[in-house]
């Protein structure tokens, strides 16, 4: 079972990618045809964003928590494609920040969360919080 700082540490994570990946209304009256794919590519993958916030990790394991970074995964491989060159090196940052985030939560085990392991996975979310903030910045400007 893990310990009270462990279980804290993994309730935090909600809030720590809730201010990575803030989302913003972006609606305008300007109509721009330049890229809608990218457009529509970004917007899935912010929403695949915030529902990976959303996961209440102690309540849905770490099992949910997987699941959700395999479709950013999939979201992100759409967005680069679409995107082509643009925010490539952001790109790039967001999925290593992925791996390290799924190499955090394979490396916790299935035998419960330990303080390393909890601080580890929370430094990773924030890690992929602030990747993916900087992507969707970018993108939000040159798929306009």
């Amino acid at each position: 079972m893990p310990s009270f700082r462990s279980a804290l540490a993994i309730a935090a994570l909600p809030a720590v990618l809730l201010v990575g990946c803030s989302k913003t209304d972006t609606a305008s009256t300007t109509t721009t045809t330049a890229a809608p794919s990218c457009n529509s590519d970004v917007a899935t993958l912010k929403k695949s964003l915030a529902d990976l916030t959303s996961i209440n990790v102690i309540k849905e394991g770490t099992t949910a928590l997987n699941k959700q970074i395999d479709t950013v995964k999939t979201d992100l491989a759409t967005v680069k494609a679409s995107a082509k060159s643009s925010a490539s090196a952001q790109i790039d940052t967001l999925d290593s920040s992925i791996t390290n985030l799924k190499t955090a939560i394979d490396d916790a085990g299935s035998g419960g969360l330990s303080v390393t392991s909890a601080a580890n996975i929370v430094k990773a979310v924030t890690e992929t919080g602030t990747a993916g903030k900087a992507l969707v910045t970018e993108l939000d400007a040159a798929c306009k």
